[in-house]
């Protein structure tokens, strides 16, 4: 058993990186195949030799920049003239700290709405909860972040907003399912509490559905980071790809796409390996 786990973790981590390698291909290949890049400007330059040309072209090849990634060098950003690893590093914090704000009340709400409504047992509520959530789940981030703006809020408050609904609405319908399973029935009919059937029936054998969740949520509030960090002017990663993108600054562009699918990958694997443990234990 333990031989089996050690080879099927292995697997996992061979297609973390694996899938982390055709990302950063892919963005690189297609900025540098896409027309208007510096270097395409610095050509209409009549000073410079087509040896320079040919020079630059060749620093700037997407084939380059991934043997400096595999090798540890990110390179050095042409936009900002600075190392990129650099640059990554001084806004990393700030965007984890505004994507675990956003998690925390995201599914803070989420959990808090859900015990309501099975204690409540109520049509009403139930109907008010759908038209919240129906309205929440139809906003984009682009316009949750300007509605902070306005108001003057915390950026984490638009990824909270954004995730909410969709968490809500998810483990509701996993819970109202569990409800129907013979061994849920079975313990009503013996008369146990409701209280007691929600907390160790229900809500247990919902733990690694909403664990495989989390890993989906954080992706979700990731890629949520980067229209509420431009929109609300937060120095963070978010707010660093769409600089990068519009300056086309392809080693940032590289590093940053490597760094966020690894991340990205990374709590889907780690959601689903907590997953399957919790899974195992309560059986």
């Amino acid at each position: 058993m333990p031989t089996q786990a050690l080879a099927a973790l292995l697997r996992r981590f061979t297609l973390l990186a694996a899938m982390t390698l055709v990302a950063s291909l892919i963005a690189a290949w297609l900025v540098g195949v896409s027309p208007g890049s510096q270097v395409d400007a610095v050509a209409m330059d009549s000073r410079m030799s087509d040896a320079s040309i040919q020079t630059l072209r060749a620093e700037r090849d997407p084939q380059a920049w991934l043997r400096r990634l595999l090798s540890g060098d990110l390179g050095e950003s042409s936009a900002y003239g600075r190392p990129v690893a650099e640059l990554i590093l001084e806004r990393v914090h700030g965007t984890a700290a505004l994507v675990a704000a956003g998690l925390a009340g995201g599914w803070g709400a989420a959990l808090a709405v859900l015990l309501a409504s099975l204690a409540v047992r109520s049509a009403k509520f139930d109907a008010a909860l759908a038209v919240l959530t129906g309205t929440t789940l139809s906003q984009p981030a682009a316009m949750l972040a300007l509605l902070c703006l306005y108001l003057d809020w915390p950026g984490a408050v638009a990824i909270a907003t954004l995730l909410f609904p969709q968490i809500y609405a998810y483990l509701r319908n996993v819970v109202d399912r569990i409800f129907d399973e013979p061994h849920v029935l079975a313990a009503f009919s013996r008369g146990v509490r409701r209280r007691t059937v929600i907390w160790r029936h229900v809500l247990l054998r919902a733990m690694p559905t909403a664990l495989s969740l989390l890993g989906v949520s954080a992706s979700i509030a990731i890629g949520a980071a980067v229209p509420v960090e431009v929109i609300c002017d937060l120095p963070g990663v978010g707010q660093l790809i769409c600089e990068a993108a519009l300056s086309r600054d392809l080693p940032l562009i590289v590093a940053l796409t490597a760094v966020v699918a690894f991340v990205t990958i990374s709590a889907n694997f780690l959601a689903d390996a907590a997953s399957a443990f919790v899974g195992t234990e309560a059986k």
